[in-house]
């Protein structure tokens, strides 16, 4: 980390476009790498340019934008007023219905959502998210997204991790509760599971000869 912070305050001027996204990802791990003085001044710098900026960004960088100034609200509190105002007015230019939920005219009218659409969409989530008091508009980006997406594979792991991770955050009875069966064969515990982060979907047991009936047991947390 801290040789990360090192090189962004040698080239945040070289690679200005990339800075915001370093300053987004740097602010989950503040409280275990507090940030030096003279990087803070340089993340001030990067932001005020941001926001200066902000009306020409696509709506994933405002996102990403947003985002980022509501982790520094403790150390940048100027920015905070900056990011509520900018998302109120995202959220006024979005469709909201009961039956799809909420979403926004440029990604809703894709025949099928690309690696774009889908980053932004949950970007824009985790920006609601992040505000603390707008989860009506996030289970609104949920629904839609979960309609979207019903007939179609994510483009990429990105999107694909950040989805389940708003759904686990938000609305954790959508992607259930894994599912895990074992078995005793010979005096060997076999388990297999559907645990997208921890399990294995399938187990082998050599055997010169197979028991004339084996017990497969349903996990009792399932």
């Amino acid at each position: 980390i801290n040789y990360c912070d090192a090189a962004f305050a040698d080239t945040f001027n070289l690679y200005y476009g990339k800075a915001l996204f370093y300053l987004y990802a740097r602010a989950y791990w503040l409280k275990e790498y507090p940030i030096s003085e003279n990087n803070a001044a340089i993340r001030e710098i990067v932001l005020t340019r941001a926001w200066k900026n902000v009306h020409s960004y696509s709506l994933n960088n405002q996102a990403s934008l947003i985002t980022a100034s509501l982790l520094y609200k403790d150390k940048y509190p100027q920015f905070n007023k900056m990011a509520v105002a900018q998302l109120e007015s995202i959220r006024e230019l979005a469709i909201t219905d009961n039956i799809n939920g909420v979403r926004w005219k440029d990604i809703s009218n894709s025949d099928d959502l690309n690696v774009s659409g889908e980053e932004t969409i949950v970007n824009l989530a985790k920006a609601f998210e992040e505000i603390g008091s707008a989860k009506e508009t996030v289970n609104g980006i949920i629904k839609w997204l979960l309609n979207a997406k019903q007939e179609h594979n994510w483009s990429s792991t990105k999107s694909t991790a950040e989805a389940v991770g708003l759904l686990q955050r938000n609305q954790s009875s959508v992607t259930g509760k894994p599912f895990t069966l074992s078995a005793t064969i010979n005096n060997t515990s076999v388990t297999v599971t559907d645990n997208l982060l921890k399990g294995e979907l399938y187990s082998f047991v050599p055997q010169q000869q197979f028991e004339a009936s084996t017990i497969i047991k349903k996990d009792s947390n399932n």
